[in-house]
């Protein structure tokens, strides 16, 4: 029997290339049930015949499997590598991919567009300049009108979606991409934006700006009418006319017709605004983006007089149209000072200058005058119209004399008004702005002489009318020494009010003598009819206001030499000059006014004090202290004023004026004549309520003469000393021990009777305590440190000697129970160390040292020790 035939396999180049295909797709499948792309790839590599049948499938797998960003296509033209790119198209790859997205692709936030951009393999071989791959695409016929985002942050209108047209154009240095896509066809730089519109300054693009101006699509036309027009192309403009040319085409950048480019330059082709004007669908009442008309542009150029002489001469021309913010031609022209385009606007056959309806604010006159500085001549042909009149309000009420008043450079212009034949019947140099200013007020202000004459020179001139806050022209000099030339002048017309008020009430002489101006005062005081005591609305008189002044002395001269001047008026707090003069601290000012022999310094005023009280209770120096010596030796009562301020000697001790405390002392104040409605302190309170160099000189003096040692205070008064806070009341030894923590002051007490066991208040507890309990009450434990405790050794000492508790007496805590908690919880003994040192059996009953001993738990060994120890001490 024959032996069969050996099966053979046949060669693998041999089989159909689906079958090859098939077995490749088989032999790299990954576990996640799909063929690997990477072994896919080197499997490719591994023969010339795999890769001749494989690959074609892996570059039609990114075509129809990728997202278009990852595109071998734009893979390749970002490299460079144009026989990728080739090899993609022979493999059926789609050249224009990225760039015909749905509408969506355009809309979605750019940081949420996958890959960052949407181009076409166009816009990249522009972006990075290969010419090769450009012309490569060119020929394989790609569409040239593509939109691309997110490769520039250029916009046209708003619009991010930009054409290659764009890219060549803005962002090449080569030319020739623009070139190219020009001749293909290219116009547009994004849709509906024509290239043209933004070809200014390119010299480089000479040849194509020429075919861009010869396409006859109707966007094109219309942007190239304005390029023809913005390059003063006259002869272009007539032949886009005559094509039909749309001209109320409008820029999407700026908004502008054509119109409006003829108008943006100073020297504009009058000839190409003739044709554009010429034309029946002339735009002008088309705005541009800023709500501006071409009218508007053209007023705001002071040189194209002659174009606005051609634009007024259009029958649908409206001079007064508003732009966005409400501005006119005349208010531009008026802002930009062109006298000439303003006097054609205002020549205009619509235009009534004079009419309310037309001009609800300021009128051709005050424009003007505001803004125009060669307006004389307009002013003239204004004032001729027949509806001329002169009081004629614009806005803030002002009329045309108000402007020129406040202006020296309008002096002829303001004769021309008050010359007019209206003046006479309107009065304008009476009219106020809605400030209730008059002419003249601004006349005054500005300080122009010749101005403020002429007004004053107008018949029925009321020289005294006020503005809104009451001032006249007369205050206003009066406050500016400057201007005493034209007080003079003012004061010297009839119907002059010199002691009018303002809306404080201060006449002018009130601010004449608050500024100290001497030529100023002694011409008001010359005035007939002068109220020289007119007092304000809270009852100060000018003499007021200079007394309380020591700088105005030579000013209270001039009013006290005036006859009828009334020194001894009160104010609305009841007090005269006098009172003043001693809040001044100025001697010279008191004698001035205390010498008039209707002046009685000895008398009380009327809330209780007198001059005396008011020194005593002024800053400490050595000018109030001879101020107190001098009116005691003029003979003012020492001991007067007790129903409210207490005595002047309580006045010092309260303000702490201890020096001129001991001189009242030395000059017979009487220490027990004391009254403090809102505190119930006494002299020594105030003495000893913190440290002073001369305490212990002044408590022996007071003590001398009788001053109460045992007063309790009825509030709290908290003292700062470093980090401790003293909030207590009671005694002066309390005061003595908690804030001077002067021992020697404490002894002093004691001898003069103060009782050493007299209870203290504690704001902490609202409660009575001993001394010492009170003072240990204020001391933090966890702070208590040595040096604050030797602060008070001394005076705790005096105090435990002069049998002062520690133990049960009054309310609250008691010493020992406060030094214990210190040691036990704090672990502070400094306290109770001082007490057990220095205490006997005349401070604490031994039982209470073992009641309280016993309230500590067991476990407390050792502060139960230490009480064991100070009893054995006390009963030993």
């Amino acid at each position: 029997m024959a032996e069969p035939s050996p099966i053979t396999t046949p060669p693998i180049e041999g089989l159909p290339s689906e079958l090859v295909a098939h077995i490749a797709v088989l032999s790299v499948w990954g576990p996640d049930s799909s063929p690997s792309l990477e072994a896919f790839s080197a499997l490719s590599r591994t023969s010339s015949h795999f890769y001749n049948i494989l690959n074609p499938l892996l570059y039609q797998h990114n075509f129809t499997h990728h997202q278009p960003y990852q595109s071998c296509v734009l893979w390749a033209v970002e490299q460079g590598n144009i026989d990728t790119l080739k090899r993609a198209r022979s493999y059926g790859a789609d050249l224009n991919i990225d760039g015909s997205r749905d509408e969506a692709g355009f809309t979605i936030p750019l940081r949420s567009l996958a890959g960052g951009y949407i181009a076409t393999a166009l816009h990249l071989s522009i972006r990075y300049g290969h010419m090769d791959i450009f012309n490569y695409l060119l020929d394989e016929n790609v569409d040239i009108e593509v939109p691309s985002r997110g490769l520039c942050l250029c916009k046209f209108g708003g619009d991010p979606k930009t054409y290659p047209l764009h890219w060549a154009l803005s962002h090449s240095t080569n030319p020739r991409f623009a070139q190219e896509l020009i001749a293909k066809g290219a116009y547009r730089v994004a849709e509906q934006v024509p290239a043209i519109a933004y070809m200014e300054n390119m010299e480089a693009h000479s040849k194509p700006i020429e075919r861009l101006l010869q396409r006859s699509e109707p966007l094109a036309m219309g942007a190239s009418l304005q390029y023809a027009v913005r390059n003063k192309r006259s002869d272009l403009v007539r032949e886009l006319l005559e094509k039909g040319a749309d001209i109320t085409y409008r820029n999407p950048a700026s908004g502008e017709t054509a119109l409006h480019v003829a108008l943006d330059d100073q020297d504009a082709d009058l000839e190409a605004l003739k044709l554009l004007l010429a034309h029946p669908e002339v735009p002008l009442a088309i705005t541009d983006n800023d709500g501006a008309l071409p009218i508007h542009s053209c007023a705001s150029k002071p040189a194209l007089v002659e174009a606005m002489k051609l634009m007024l001469a259009h029958p649908n021309i409206d001079p007064l149209a508003s732009d966005r913010t409400g501005a006119t031609a005349f208010d531009i022209a008026a802002k930009s000072d062109s006298a000439p385009m303003f006097s054609l606007l205002v020549r205009h056959p619509a235009v009534n200058p004079y009419d309310e309806e037309q001009w609800p604010g300021d009128k051709p006159l005050h424009l003007a005058l505001k803004c125009i500085g060669d307006s004389l001549d307009i002013v003239k042909f204004l004032l001729a119209q027949p509806e001329a009149h002169v009081s004629l309000p614009g806005l803030d009420m002002k009329t045309p004399l108000h402007i020129c008043a406040a202006n020296e450079a309008l002096f002829e212009h303001a004769k021309l008004l008050l010359a007019h034949p209206t003046c006479s019947i309107e009065r304008p140099q009476n009219d106020m702005d809605i400030s209730g200013t008059t002419p003249l007020l601004y006349a005054v202000e500005s300080g122009f002489i010749p101005m403020m004459e002429l007004i004053l020179s107008q018949p029925d001139i009321d020289v005294s009318t006020a503005d809104e806050t009451g001032q006249t022209p007369l205050h206003v000099c009066a406050s500016i020494p400057a201007l005493f030339e034209i007080a003079q002048r003012i004061l010297a017309h009839p119907s002059i009010k010199p002691s009018r008020g303002d809306e404080f009430g201060a006449t002018p002489l009130f601010y004449a003598a608050k500024s100290g101006d001497l030529p100023m005062i002694e011409l008001l005081l010359t005035q007939p009819g002068i109220n020289v005591s007119e007092a304000n609305n809270v009852g100060q008189t000018p003499l007021h206001v200079c007394a309380a002044n020591p700088e105005l002395l030579e000013a209270t001269k001039l009013l006290l030499a005036h006859p009828d001047i009334q020194t001894t008026v009160m104010d609305r707090d009841d007090m005269p000059p006098l009172a003043f003069a001693v809040e001044s601290g100025s001697i010279a000012m008191f004698d001035l006014i205390a010498n008039r022999p209707e002046v009685d310094i000895s008398s009380l005023f009327d809330d209780g004090r007198n001059a005396l009280h008011m020194v005593c209770s002024s800053e400490e120096t050595e000018d109030s202290k001879r101020f107190a010596e001098d009116l005691l030796d003029r003979g003012v009562p020492i001991n007067d004023g007790l129903e409210t301020w207490g005595s002047p000697l309580y006045c010092a001790m309260e303000e702490r004026n201890f020096e001129i405390a001991l001189m009242l002392l030395s000059r017979g104040a009487d220490p027990k004549l004391e009254i403090d409605a809102r505190h119930h302190w006494g002299h020594l309170h105030h003495l000893l309520w913190k440290p002073h160099p001369r305490q212990t000189e002044l408590l022996r003096e007071l003590l001398a003469k009788g001053a109460e040692v045992n007063r309790q205070t009825v509030d709290y008064m908290s003292i700062y000393h470093d980090t401790v806070d003293f909030d207590f009341c009671g005694t002066p030894l309390a005061f003595a021990l908690f804030g001077a923590k002067n021992v020697e002051c404490m002894k002093l007490l004691l001898r003069a009777g103060a009782r050493a066991r007299a209870m203290a208040g504690s704001a902490g507890q609202g409660k009575t305590q001993s001394i010492i309990a009170a003072l240990f009450q204020n001391f933090p434990d966890d702070t208590t440190i040595e040096e604050a405790v030797e602060n008070i050794k001394e005076g705790v000492i005096l105090l435990l000697r002069r049998a002062t508790d520690i133990g049960r007496f009054g309310e609250g805590a008691t010493a020992l129970e406060l030094a214990c908690d210190g040691a036990h919880y704090a672990e502070n003994w400094a306290l109770l160390n001082l007490l057990m040192e220095h205490a006997t059996i005349l401070n604490i009953d031994p039982d209470y040292v073992q009641e309280l001993s016993d309230e500590y738990e067991p476990e407390a060994v050792e502060i139960k020790a230490a009480l064991a120890r100070f009893k054995k001490k006390l009963l030993a």
